[in-house]
């Protein structure tokens, strides 16, 4: 899964930066069997997304919110840059879509159901006010509990570059810093998930450390 990283700049010259960058993305000798998850976050499509971000976005990667099944796991990427500021269209369309993807029958049969996204929705604890650092508070109590609501046990994030976990209820809730920029004096590295048949497990690697990582 890949978190934002490309840079949203205004001046042509750097746009035009970007699109090198984008180019150089889709064109990097990356073994083409494995997939990628792609996730929308702030430097993909802003701070305050807009259809001409969102509309950029999508053509360069995709949609910006979505969710697959593999394995008998329902993942659900949603897009966090709607939840920044007062309630909103493109907002209101996510929600939407999020809750006849939760309430859609075959999630019964799914043996979890993860969430990825770039924000998280607070970063220690569910009362802490709005910051750059995590999701609005206004939409915080109505999309975890509908997330609660419907089974989910885990929702993974970033952003902040630092390695947080917390919960809300008995959701987990798991921020992962960066690879290569770090805020919180927290080792860079990156996050390996297990999924199993009855749960799930995670652990940080530092890059510093020297592991054999077993799957």
């Amino acid at each position: 899964m890949l978190y934002g990283s490309f840079c949203k700049l205004l001046s042509t010259e750097c746009n035009k930066v970007k699109n090198e960058c984008v180019n150089n993305f889709f064109t990097s000798n990356a073994d083409k069997e494995i997939k990628l998850i792609l996730l929308c976050g702030n430097h993909d499509a802003g701070m305050i997304s807009n259809a001409a971000t969102i509309n950029e976005y999508k053509r360069n990667f995709g949609d910006d919110y979505y969710a697959y099944l593999t394995g008998g796991v329902m993942f659900v990427v949603i897009n966090t840059s709607y939840l920044y500021y007062e309630k909103n269209e493109m907002e209101a369309k996510q929600y939407l879509w999020l809750k006849s993807v939760l309430n859609n029958e075959s999630r019964n049969d799914m043996k979890h159901i993860v969430i990825f996204q770039h924000v998280p929705w607070f970063v220690r604890e569910f009362n802490e006010p709005t910051s750059v650092e995590n999701i609005n508070a206004k939409y915080r109590a109505d999309y975890l509990n509908l997330l609660y609501k419907n089974g989910v046990k885990y929702i993974f994030a970033g952003h902040v570059h630092g390695n947080f976990e917390t919960k809300f209820k008995d959701m987990n809730l798991i921020t992962t810093t960066s690879l290569n920029c770090d805020g919180y004096n927290h080792p860079h590295g990156f996050r390996l998930v297990k999924v199993y048949e009855n749960h799930i497990s995670h652990r940080f690697f530092a890059l510093n450390e020297t592991v054999e990582i077993q799957f």
